[in-house]
């Protein structure tokens, strides 16, 4: 994983490769290969915020394949972290659009995140929290 790739062709290979290993619900595997491309220094900070919201999307759903609650919650940080990337890379690029997908991966890191809260009080907090910013996402 500690390669550069900096030709396009190798990366749009990596991608294709993560969108077929996602049709085999090999999230963990398909998240490592969307990584390894987000972590090249030759793609655009756009191609970077889609390729985040895609890590993340795929440690959602690979948490809920998690064989213990330890390696869920391990798992669920790590869409935590991705989405939080693509919201704030998203957030960088400014525009109606990118407001409206920034507010989008805030809340569902914001959402991640209420699975990993075990504080009752701050747990409650936390929906409310992904309502105001889903809703944002909606009028962006």
């Amino acid at each position: 994983m500690g390669r550069t790739l900096s030709s396009e062709p190798a990366i749009r290979a990596l991608v294709e490769k993560a969108k077929e290993l996602e049709t085999e619900y090999r999230w963990v595997e398909a998240a490592e290969l969307y990584e390894q491309v987000v972590r090249s220094e030759s793609i655009t900070s756009s191609f970077a915020s889609e390729i985040w919201e895609r890590t993340g999307f795929c440690n959602s759903r690979a948490s809920t394949q998690a064989e213990n609650l330890e390696i869920f919650k391990k798992i669920r940080q790590l869409a935590v972290e991705a989405y939080t990337s693509a919201a704030k890379l998203f957030e960088k690029e400014g525009g109606l659009k990118n407001e409206g997908k920034s507010a989008q991966c805030y809340a569902l890191a914001e959402y991640m995140s209420s699975w990993l809260v075990s504080d009752p009080s701050e747990k409650r907090k936390m929906p409310d929290k992904c309502c105001l910013l889903a809703k944002e996402s909606l009028e962006a």
